[in-house]
């Protein structure tokens, strides 16, 4: 039975007008909501600083549908407001104290810290009610036993075993609040009307500055509703370094202990427990193991005689082909047209790129790379890379394929991996009412409401001379020289670190599985038709391409079946029964509780 058949078509269509051209990486939704997030998550900036700008020593991972650079410009511009917030917050008791007002030094920082207390006492009220409500709307929904009892739990966790668990802890904040009000009141009794007028004017100072600082801040996070231009006119030396490294066609990936896997793995995989595509996100879809095939001429003798000794083709001419077949879908007409973007990525092992580092000074040529293709011996692994971006790149389908010709067999490895969407938090300018002036008058009030969640944060003035010295550090790329002991392959990606979980991205998940599948039955197709051209034996391949055509996964309730899955069917095999035992023994477990 023949795999189903598509013929390429040779007549290309026109290139796409400059309108129907996809926005560059700069200006893509998931760069603006990156650079949103930086504003927002302190967790997520503090990342992108010290992970990526203050790294010089590691490789940035391939961007795919985001540019890096206007994320780091931004994630400092965050840092500064930051900054200039703690620094009138200490500023409004320290600079009075040392200018000899001991008594204005003292009032305001009781101010402050009763502030505090009080913001403190608020927020933990609020969220107490708030478990309150979830349980009490458990109870009515009809929630099963085992989710109450946990809400509940939960409730009693937060409020104390007792009532006067609750009181005490209660206690512990109202008493030093009360006593910090006596205090505050006497001094404000005891003042003198000048220190009272200079206490006044540190307040309001410091409020109109803390305004003045939150809506900067919005207005700044409101370029990214609808930006012209995100990347900054003059990057700095480290700008430029992580922009050639994000786009550069070599990548370095790390080698992951056997080890660790053998003991978190109890089934086959190819990639073991972490995929050395850094930056693709999850792996979602993978031939374990690889399409291989011998390359045999056409005709009804034995398959001894027919068993090619030097093969028709090379394997960078396959690539070659199955590049061209592929950029085929990027040009077709607006309606149907898939928007990919295709690329040859070589992979390097950290180990391997340690001595040499050849390829990452500068980039590699096409003759270069060809030569690459064709060593089935070397360290360097060569990957045909189609990229495809949805929903302005916040759906990515990454597509990696790796041609191998040895021993008169044709090896094709594939990898199909996921960028999902970004946070819904981070996607915060896209909702109405939360970009304009509106939106920047309340993001002022904003800052000023939550003042007090700053004082828990003033130690990070402390960080900030080494936070900018390993900043002034970085600017030279220090990847291109070998050093003992230090390992160039880059830890982390921020894009697939913030990328929503594959198992929560509901409709979503259907977007990125529909253009892998695309991509794939294109380069299959392809491939056969190659083959035909140079007279090879394809029904050896139309075999195993029937069986990835028919691999897949049905969800029917609570049992899943895995169809014709001969490639990869291992490991799908191996993973469900887990699954199935894990359900099972916590079903087990929650009969018995």
């Amino acid at each position: 039975m023949s795999a189903p058949h598509v013929v390429a078509d040779q007549r290309v269509s026109a290139p796409p007008t400059t309108d129907s051209v996809p926005p560059t990486a700069s200006h893509t939704a998931a760069t603006r909501h990156l650079c949103t997030g930086v504003y927002i998550d302190a967790a997520f900036r503090d990342r992108v600083l010290r992970k990526v700008h203050n790294s010089p020593y590691k490789r940035v991972a391939p961007s795919y549908a985001f540019d890096l650079i206007p994320l780091m410009r931004n994630a400092w511009y965050a840092r500064l407001l930051e900054t200039a917030l703690h620094t009138a917050l200490v500023g409004s008791f320290s600079i009075p104290a040392l200018l000899g007002h001991q008594t204005v030094a003292a009032l305001m920082a009781g101010g402050l810290l009763l502030y505090w207390l009080v913001w403190h006492e608020v927020a933990t009220c609020r969220s107490l009610v708030h478990e309150h409500v979830r349980h009490r709307q458990a109870q009515r929904d009809g929630d099963t036993v085992k989710q109450s009892q946990l809400t509940f739990k939960r409730l009693q966790r937060n409020r104390g075993t007792s009532a006067w668990d609750e009181l005490r802890g209660r206690l512990r904040i109202i008493l030093p609040a009360g006593v910090i009000t006596v205090v505050v009141i006497l001094g404000l009794v005891a003042a003198r009307p000048d220190e009272l007028l200079l206490v006044g004017q540190l307040s309001l100072g410091l409020a109109a500055s803390a305004m003045f600082l939150g809506g900067l801040r919005q207005g700044l996070i409101n370029r990214f509703h609808d930006p012209k231009q995100l990347r900054p006119h003059r990057m700095t030396p480290r700008e430029r370094t992580v922009d050639s490294q994000q786009q550069h066609p070599c990548a370095v990936y790390r080698r992951i202990s056997t080890r660790d896997d053998e003991d978190e793995m109890p089934f086959f995989s190819m990639y073991g427990n972490e995929s050395p595509f850094v930056g693709t996100g999850e792996l979602m879809h993978h031939w374990d193991p690889p399409m291989t095939v011998r390359i045999l001429s056409e005709g009804d003798e034995d398959t001894a005689s027919r068993e090619y000794r030097t093969p028709p083709f090379t394997a960078h001419e396959l690539v070659d082909h199955l590049e061209s077949a592929v950029q085929t879908l990027d040009r077709d007409h607006d309606d149907v047209r898939l928007d990919l973007d295709v690329r040859r990525r070589v992979y390097i092992s950290e180990t391997a790129a340690s001595a040499d580092r050849t390829l990452l000074r500068r980039e590699p040529t096409r003759e270069e790379i060809a030569t690459i293709i064709d060593d089935p011996h070397g360290r360097k692994h060569h990957f045909l890379e189609v990229t495809a971006p949805a929903e302005d790149g916040e759906l990515v389908t990454v597509v990696l394929l790796r041609v191998i010709v040895q021993g008169r067999m044709l090896s094709i490895d594939f990898a199909g991996c996921a960028l999902a969407q970004t946070p819904h938090e981070y996607q915060r300018v896209e909702a109405y009412g939360e970009h304009g002036v509106l939106a920047v008058l309340a993001g002022a009030l904003r800052t000023l409401v939550t003042l007090p969640a700053e004082f828990g944060k003033l130690w990070r003035l402390v960080e900030l001379p080494a936070l900018f010295g390993l900043a002034l550090w970085a600017q030279r790329d220090r990847t291109l020289t070998p050093r003992r002991g230090v390992m160039i392959g880059p830890r982390l990606s921020v894009r697939a670190e913030q990328a929503q979980e594959w198992s929560k991205v509901q409709l979503d998940r259907t977007t990125l599985l529909k253009n892998m599948k695309i991509i794939e039955k294109r380069l299959l197709n392809a491939a056969e038709d190659f083959l035909r051209a140079r007279n090879v034996d394809t029904s050896e391949f139309d075999k195993q391409a029937t069986k990835i055509f028919n691999s897949g996964i049905m969800n029917l309730g609570n049992n899943n079946q895995v169809n014709g899955n001969i490639l990869g069917g291992l490991h799908m095999n191996a993973l469900l029964s887990a699954q199935q035992g894990g359900d099972a023994g916590q079903q087990k477990g929650a009969t018995e509780s």
